[in-house]
C-alpha cells in the first residue's frame, strides 16, 4: 500500500453569547495535507444552548424556541450563521492549524 495523499477532519468549538442566548458553535474542518491554506469549513452543530440561563434541550425544544422568536422577527438561524461566519474564517482556521493563509 502506498500513501498518496493526506487529509484530516478537525473539530473546533467556540462558545458564544448573543444577547441572552449562549451556546457552543461546532465546526468541522476538512484539510488536505499539512500546510493546506484552503480548508473546507462546515457549520456542524450547535450545542450547550441556554437562554437567560435556562438550558434548551433537544431538537424539538430548540425548533419551538426558534419558531416562537421568528414570530417576533428574530431569526436565530441567520444570527447564528452570521456569528459562525465571523468566527470560523479560513484565516482563523489556518491560524489554529499553525500556518498562515
Amino acid at each position: 500500500m502506498k500513501l498518496v495523499s493526506q487529509s484530516m477532519i478537525m473539530h473546533y468549538e467556540e462558545n458564544i453569547t448573543i444577547g441572552d442566548l449562549s451556546a457552543t458553535l461546532v465546526a468541522l474542518v476538512h484539510v488536505n495535507g499539512i500546510g493546506d491554506t484552503n480548508p473546507d469549513i462546515e457549520f456542524a452543530d450547535l450545542i450547550n444552548i441556554n437562554f437567560r440561563g435556562v438550558r434548551i434541550d433537544g431538537w424539538q425544544n430548540w425548533k419551538k424556541f426558534k419558531e416562537f422568536h421568528m414570530g417576533m422577527g428574530i431569526d436565530y438561524d441567520k444570527i447564528l450563521q452570521d456569528e459562525f461566519d465571523r468566527i470560523f474564517t479560513k484565516k482563523a482556521i489556518c491560524r489554529m492549524l499553525g500556518h498562515g493563509e
